[in-house]
């Protein structure tokens, strides 16, 4: 019988040690969040335009002062946003404009040396690649100016595509990559891992590689309804 007063006297000190280490842990917890939300509080300066913002984790952030970004913003671990204004003897002069309550997941990563407009209450999810521009220029024969495949891409001339539009209420999967140009039209969902360039409209859904609108929102019948191929 003591025996077992015993066993359940040491099972009661471990749960009470338990209990309060988790209890410091919230403490701890607590005090890190609330200077991470002052830290915030006085960063949003350094941008050209700042209503709030939280990241959860480190980040890299270019070029500040060519940065707007508008209320409750929220951000994941490993986000980098790049306003490129200087490639080596290049010069650019890019604008980000990012809209109210817009959030993105872990590991996006958005980089502009032209235009890029997110609108407000968009969903982006983790490892989303957004750009307006690329390393060297394969395009029309007709161009003058192409990079040879012997110099190193990070050595190539950056080439400025048209400007980058995601319209409110867009949400976008994860593993997405938006490409020069696109413009994604309000209330649109993007597919996981699809590649999207061109003009998408309104309440579509896209999805493939390259990405293709699959439905549109009809809102006579209050239904995604699929899109025939043509």
């Amino acid at each position: 019988m003591l025996e077992t007063v015993k066993k359940q006297r040491n099972v009661e000190i471990k749960i009470q040690a338990v209990r309060d280490k988790l209890r410091d842990f919230g403490v701890w917890y607590t005090a890190l969040f609330c200077l991470r939300k002052i830290f915030f509080a006085l960063y949003k300066y350094k941008f050209k335009a700042c209503g709030g913002l939280f990241i959860r984790g480190s980040y890299f952030i270019r070029g500040y002062s060519n940065i707007e970004i508008g209320q409750n913003f929220t951000a994941g671990t490993g986000l980098r946003i790049e306003a490129i204004s200087c490639y080596g003897e290049q010069l650019f002069n890019p604008g980000i404009e990012i809209g109210n309550n817009v959030t993105l997941q872990d590991y996006v990563h958005i980089g502009c040396i032209n235009r890029i407009v997110i609108e407000d209450d968009v969903l982006i999810a983790g490892k989303v690649f957004i750009t307006d521009h690329n390393h060297g220029y394969y395009g029309d024969e007709q161009v003058r100016y192409h990079e040879s495949p012997d110099i190193p891409p990070a050595d190539r001339r950056l080439t400025r595509g048209d400007f980058v539009a995601i319209g409110p209420n867009v949400w976008i999967g994860e593993a997405v990559t938006i490409l020069p140009g696109t413009t994604i039209g309000r209330g649109s969902i993007i597919g996981a891992n699809s590649v999207v360039c061109g003009n998408i409209p309104p309440y579509s859904v896209v999805a493939g590689v390259p990405g293709r609108v699959i439905r549109q929102y009809d809102f006579s019948q209050e239904r995604w309804m699929r899109v025939k191929e043509h």
